[in-house]
């Protein structure tokens, strides 16, 4: 019995990985800028401010980025996994060519 012919976009789906792993480094970059501003807020409320509630929004703001991060992260993850799985089902010949 033949084995289907089946075309599947390899590029395609390993751009898509790409992309995930540059939102992750956005939401990475994000945090860090975050953190910065949350710091000099605590500085400032610290010594007699009000930075204490934009600090708060700050720390949720960094927590959320940084769950964004780690499914971005899974995201690009489960990409490469579907197309090692779909490559060697269908071409166990190729081997993954990753640049991440």
């Amino acid at each position: 019995m033949a084995k289907p012919s089946v075309s599947l976009d390899y590029a395609a789906m390993e751009e898509a990985a790409k992309e995930y792993d540059v939102c992750g480094q956005v939401c990475q970059d994000m945090s860090q800028q975050i953190q910065q501003v949350s710091e000099s807020l605590s500085n400032q409320a610290f010594h007699g401010g009000t930075g204490n509630n934009a600090l708060k929004v700050g720390q949720g703001l960094m927590r959320r980025l940084a769950d964004l991060q780690k499914q971005a992260e899974e995201m690009a993850r489960d990409v490469r996994s579907n197309i090692t799985q779909m490559r060697d089902q269908t071409d166990p010949g190729i081997q993954p060519k990753f640049t991440k």
